[in-house]
């Protein structure tokens, strides 16, 4: 394997060891905020629950939302549940 397939490798397991994490971070965000969640943050919450390992523009795209607006609801619904955790 070349250096460049080894970084793209190491980008690949990353990128997808960060979704993961996010999509954790949605189901506990989803459990905090409850039935106080707005439609919007969940819509993208559960997106990130059903596919961890899919880079935000994919998950973006299904929502018909740019990458920069679904990365944006996300930060504010788990900012808003730590809030209130």
């Amino acid at each position: 394997m070349t250096g460049s397939q080894n970084f793209a490798v190491a980008n690949f397991h990353r990128s997808a060891a960060a979704g993961i994490a996010n999509a954790e971070a949605a189901r506990s965000a989803l459990q905090v905020l409850g039935g106080d969640c707005p439609p919007r943050w969940r819509q993208v919450a559960e997106a990130r629950i059903a596919a961890p390992t899919a880079p935000w523009a994919d998950i973006a795209d299904s929502l018909g939302m740019t990458k920069h607006e679904a990365a944006s609801v996300f930060r504010r619904l788990v900012n808003r549940a730590r809030e209130l955790a």
